[in-house]
């Protein structure tokens, strides 16, 4: 076999053994915070049971010293990996949204913080 075709059946071999990939994890609740105005979450107004009404069960709620906090997260990663003989690559891109509520020790919501990192869908 000449020189050039055993270059090539060994290259096409070792092509073979390589691998790529492309994924998408999503984890946490849905995000419903995002789509509310501001105004449904008003301070000394709302209580915890209208915001678990309206958002649904928090992803964790804290026990504060004088009230409690309601945390949600929605997290997303996308990424590509490239595995091959002698090089590998993996990227990964990994994107957040979160609301916090505070409650004082009567459940009234004190302040709230929304930030939304995931393109709509």
């Amino acid at each position: 076999m000449p020189s050039a075709n055993r270059s090539l059946l060994f290259g096409a071999f070792f092509c073979l053994l390589g691998s790529c990939a492309s994924y998408t994890s999503e984890q946490g609740v849905e995000n419903s915070w995002g789509n509310r105005p501001e105004a449904a979450f008003q301070s000394g107004v709302t209580t915890q049971t209208e915001v678990a009404d309206l958002l649904g069960p928090p992803s964790q709620i804290v026990s504060l010293a004088d009230g409690s906090a309601f945390y949600y997260l929605r997290e997303r990663s996308d990424g590509q990996a490239y595995i091959l003989i002698i090089y590998n690559d993996v990227r990964q891109n990994v994107r957040y949204d979160r609301a916090v509520f505070f409650f004082d020790s009567n459940g009234l919501l004190t302040h709230h913080a929304i930030r939304d990192d995931i393109p709509a869908s």
